[in-house]
């Protein structure tokens, strides 16, 4: 299958259009998750066997690298670097001003394998206020009515807001585009929001919208709930 990347606008550089890829990874996959591919492919070895091996090779390497060793093999290459400055010739390591480092690289077979991998570029998703949810408390109905003055449970992803920031919120936007913000909050935070329901709604239906800038980002980016909201 192939590798699958998508872009995303490049805010480090000066020029507004550019963009950087970003390859969309599977699952993380652990060890076990490892042994577990080798032995789907018709390994002769238990996965106890294969666990233990692995454990011996593990061992191994980090007693090879405590006696400063470098380790050179076709998936990677390891070695050993201090950092920090010393004062002259006469001066040793110490842990207050220097720093050992284990630095890890790629060995050959790892190095040659990105000629042999199939690229596809796929949509980019940009981060925003995603809404599953929202619970009416008075009318204890889900995603369907809208009591003024009632309390509101939102729940969904990336929900929190700066409730300082006028251009951030909670809005209930009427079918004029009329907007009505939401002031106060009981609960703030990215899986749910629990808030007062303004007492201002007269119209009979809204949309509400979720406004809040992004931790990758500084601009504002907004969510909608699918459906309109009815008042109760």
């Amino acid at each position: 299958m192939p590798i699958t990347y998508a872009l995303y606008p490049n805010h480090l550089t000066n020029k507004p259009n550019d963009h950087r890829a970003i390859v969309r990874h599977g699952k993380s996959l652990s060890m076990e998750d490892i042994i577990d591919e080798m032995i789907s492919r018709g390994s002769t070895i238990t996965k106890a066997d294969a666990l233990a091996t692995l454990e011996n090779y593990e061992a191994a390497i980090e007693r090879a690298l405590s006696r400063g060793h470098r380790i050179d093999t076709p998936l990677m290459n390891i070695s050993l670097s201090i950092s920090g400055i010393f004062k002259d010739h006469e001066d040793y390591f110490d842990p207050s001003r220097h720093q050992l480092h284990i630095n890890c690289n790629c060995g050959l077979r790892l190095k040659t394998l990105p000629g042999k991998l199939r690229l596809e570029k796929v949509n980019g998703h940009i981060p925003r206020p995603a809404i599953t949810r929202f619970l009416d408390v008075d009318s204890d109905t889900k995603n369907e009515l809208l009591t003024p003055g009632s309390i509101a449970i939102v729940r969904g992803y990336r929900l929190k807001t700066d409730p300082d920031d006028k251009q951030q919120g909670v809005f209930f936007i009427s079918h004029d585009g009329t907007e009505i913000r939401v002031n106060r909050f009981i609960r703030n935070m990215p899986k749910e929001l629990i808030f007062a329901i303004p007492d201002t709604l007269t119209a009979d239906s809204y949309r509400l919208e979720i406004r809040a800038i992004m931790h990758s980002s500084s601009e504002i980016r907004s969510g909608r709930l699918d459906t309109k909201l009815q008042l109760a």
